[in-house]
């Protein structure tokens, strides 16, 4: 049996609806008032190129590569793994600030596919055209405030799952 990566995911469309001087949250009617998704997998990975990294401060404004140390402070390696030269997805978790660095950006290629608050987390699959994910040079990492050690930080837990590459 290979390995593989398993996804279950809904969205749920909700529309702010005031009745009276009560506000209520409803499934949308133009999404047919139901939850939208479900189950994903992606072809099989290298368990030899699943890294992650915990609780790192993320430091660039603009767009970087997560190459194994960018754009982290202090450009640490990996907490455990090894980076994937192709990559099946990506996951970010912004588990804490201090100050206020914005929004945690997630950009593949050049397009924006994630900005997180503080307590939020997505993982983001990356078929790639033939199912064998993206280079990692197109998965980057940035903060919308400038990174000051103690005053304007962003933390976060990173993971790279994927093949050694091309």
């Amino acid at each position: 049996m290979a390995n593989e990566l398993r996804m279950n995911s809904t969205v749920s469309v909700l529309q702010d609806v005031v009745e009276g001087e009560y506000s209520i949250l409803q499934h949308d009617i133009n999404a047919n008032q139901r939850r939208w998704g479900g189950r994903y997998s992606l072809p099989a990975y290298e368990s030899s190129r699943v890294c992650y990294w915990k609780n790192v401060i993320i430091e660039d404004t603009s767009a970087v590569t997560i190459d194994g140390s960018l754009p982290f402070v202090g450009t640490p390696s990996a907490d455990d793994g090894n980076v994937p030269g192709m990559v099946l997805g990506v996951s970010v978790e912004y588990i804490s600030e201090v100050g206020s660095p914005g929004v945690i950006k997630i950009t593949i290629g050049t397009q924006v596919h994630a900005r997180l608050s503080v307590g939020e987390g997505i993982f983001i699959p990356i078929s790639g055209s033939n199912g064998g994910g993206i280079g990692i040079s197109n998965v980057k990492l940035s903060i919308a405030e400038a990174y000051v050690e103690g005053t304007t930080e962003a933390h976060a837990n990173v993971m790279l799952v994927g093949f050694a590459g091309a």
